[in-house]
């Protein structure tokens, strides 16, 4: 069983959605200051964390790019170079 509404009625929806949202925000939301010391450590800490995890995949993938043959005058740069570039 299929339900239609139509624009209108979605229209009037989403005023009141967005109406209870704000209402909702003013009630139970707490301002807070945010400590930047600690958001940029834990953000290094998880760009880190990332990085790590992504080399073995980087490596899976460019591990065919080695094997097959070059065609035309060799390049300057490494193909790990140009991978890990895009990085």
């Amino acid at each position: 069983m299929s339900y239609r509404i139509t624009n209108n009625q979605f229209d009037k929806f989403k005023r009141d959605f967005n109406g209870l949202v704000e209402l909702y925000r003013k009630e139970y939301s707490v301002d807070t200051e945010t400590d930047w010391m600690r958001y940029e450590k834990e953000y290094a800490k998880r760009l880190q964390t990332a990085m790590k995890e992504l080399k073995p995949i980087i490596r899976e993938a460019y591990a065919p790019l080695c094997n097959a043959k070059i065609i035309g005058r060799p390049s300057e740069t490494q193909i790990v170079d140009k991978v890990a570039y895009c990085f």
